[in-house]
């Protein structure tokens, strides 16, 4: 898997096959297409090591799941 920025998106390849692509929602966070805000995907960095920050909002409560971005 491999995440690349497409024409503006976010756009995660499987086997070099572009599959799911992320419409931007702030400079470093991303939700599907289609999707409401209430889930996105967030690229961080963190002792240089790359992240994905997977959050869910209801109401004022976010929920969040950091996977590094080697365990992809």
């Amino acid at each position: 898997m491999t995440l690349d920025v497409q024409d503006g998106r976010l756009v995660l390849s499987v086997d070099d096959v572009p599959t799911i692509a992320l419409v931007p929602v702030s400079n470093d966070e991303f939700r599907f297409v289609g999707w409401t805000d209430e889930r996105t995907i967030r690229v961080e960095r963190i002792d240089g090591q790359a992240y994905l920050a997977l959050r869910t909002r209801t109401g004022p409560a976010v929920r969040e799941l950091r996977v590094l971005g080697s365990d992809l």
